[in-house]
């Protein structure tokens, strides 16, 4: 018997080992069991974080997508804006171009008048001179540029 009872002793002892060897493993496992929840939990919440990150930045592309499209609609808008207005300005400079080219001609139509008025006198003098009777009546248009002469009598003497 006492074989035998050292026999199950060492199986007592054996067993008793064993059973503190598979306390010591199974909270070795439950310690890491914990520390992979744990860092799954961790790996998760960044993923959730990268997320909401990722559609802020979506939601910001949107808005800036939305900003530059009305920006050049806006570029668009003054680009157009400005072509008018330059044939606008062109258009006004061939107007004060052409409004120049008629003060010319009024001023050329003045001179000829101007000239026509000393031509006049220096011929009236010269008749007068000659005592000769001469009525002239002058007739101007609106604008004073174009005028007529109508010699209406001329007496002469000898």
């Amino acid at each position: 018997m006492s074989v035998v009872k050292s026999r199950l002793e060492v199986q007592l002892a054996a067993a008793i080992a064993g059973r503190t060897k598979d306390a010591r493993d199974i909270t070795r496992l439950r310690d890491e069991r914990n520390s992979a929840v744990s860092e799954y939990n961790l790996v998760m919440s960044e993923r959730d974080n990268v997320l909401r990150e990722s559609e802020q930045l979506r939601s910001t592309i949107s808005s800036l997508e939305l900003k530059v499209e009305a920006a050049e609609k806006g570029r668009k808008a003054a680009v157009e804006e400005a072509e008018r207005a330059r044939v606008e300005f062109e258009n006004s400079q061939l107007q004060a171009e052409a409004l120049a080219s008629s003060l010319s001609m009024d001023s050329s139509y003045l001179k000829e008048i101007d000239r026509l008025r000393r031509e006049l006198d220096r011929m009236q003098a010269e008749l007068l001179g000659n005592e000769t009777s001469l009525t002239v009546y002058w007739t101007s248009c609106l604008n004073g540029c174009c005028c007529v002469f109508s010699v209406i009598s001329i007496t002469l003497r000898d």
